[in-house]
């Protein structure tokens, strides 16, 4: 099953958990065998947009983000493209659907610092705006589930790091590599072209330490020193207590300075 495929089931799955819905009561409400229900739903065959809307709107979910992700999921898939065409323009979608307001305002908030992370990591501007667009699509569908969660920003940041990091290149040992990340970082941006080359070249071993870290550690360094925020902008974005992020801080440079002379990556006293 392709990432996409299991992202669209995952959501309905948890749909069906938040609101106790069986699959004999999708049955009912759908119209759709639960033999058919069960192996849509093990991901035993690629459903049709057909019948992944009939099973959203019997959970009450919005079609318009799900659309989106089915129709990504269908083409990773290599399902044909008129075959995707005619299965979407077969089911109208008659009803506006907006965002709930909780979830416009934080996509108001951290848009920005989502995108300047994933550019970061992903190095192109097509790249990071997908997976920022994905990532609030998911949590659209997701939002019930969501908002039950202990802390609403740490949700949906897992959720954007566990995104951009499963796009993002790969040592053989599978942390991720991010040598690239110092050729864009904001700490050589405006250093003197004949000393930037040098500066690229010792960011580059930096990064790619950074990337070995603990994934809590990684994104604090990541936030604070290469996208310029402050403590406190990582600890709301991260959904982090504002003490544990200065913690990550102090232990990534304690951890970066066994290998490195200069482990503070902004390169600061």
């Amino acid at each position: 099953m392709r990432p996409l495929h299991r992202m669209c089931l995952e959501s309905i799955r948890l749909r069906m958990n938040d609101s106790g819905t069986t699959l004999k009561q999708l049955e009912q409400t759908g119209g759709i065998p639960t033999s058919s229900l069960s192996a849509v739903l093990r991901g035993e065959r690629f459903p049709s947009w057909e019948i992944t809307f009939v099973i959203a709107r019997s959970l009450d979910m919005p079609t318009n983000p799900l659309q989106r992700l089915w129709r990504a999921a269908a083409r990773e898939a290599d399902k044909p493209v008129d075959w995707i065409d005619h299965s979407t323009t077969s089911v109208a979608i008659m009803e506006p659907e907006n965002p709930p307001l909780a979830l416009q305002a934080l996509t108001t908030l951290m848009r920005k610092p989502y995108r300047r992370y994933a550019r970061l990591v992903l190095q192109v501007d097509d790249r990071a705006d997908k997976v920022v667009k994905l990532v609030f699509d998911l949590l659209w569908m997701r939002w019930n589930h969501a908002t039950t969660q202990p802390g609403l920003h740490a949700y949906a940041w897992q959720l954007l790091r566990e995104q951009v990091m499963a796009r993002a290149q790969k040592h053989s040992d599978g942390t991720p590599d991010l040598r690239t990340a110092a050729v864009s970082t904001r700490l050589q941006s405006g250093t003197d072209p004949d000393t930037r080359l040098d500066t690229i070249f010792s960011l580059t071993d930096i990064f790619d330490a950074i990337g070995r870290l603990p994934a809590d550690l990684r994104d604090a360094v990541l936030l604070h020193y290469s996208c310029g925020y402050s403590e406190q902008e990582v600890a709301l974005f991260t959904g982090t207590p504002s003490s544990a992020v200065h913690a990550h801080l102090r232990h990534a440079q304690r951890t970066l300075s066994d290998t490195h002379s200069d482990p503070d990556p902004g390169g600061t006293p």
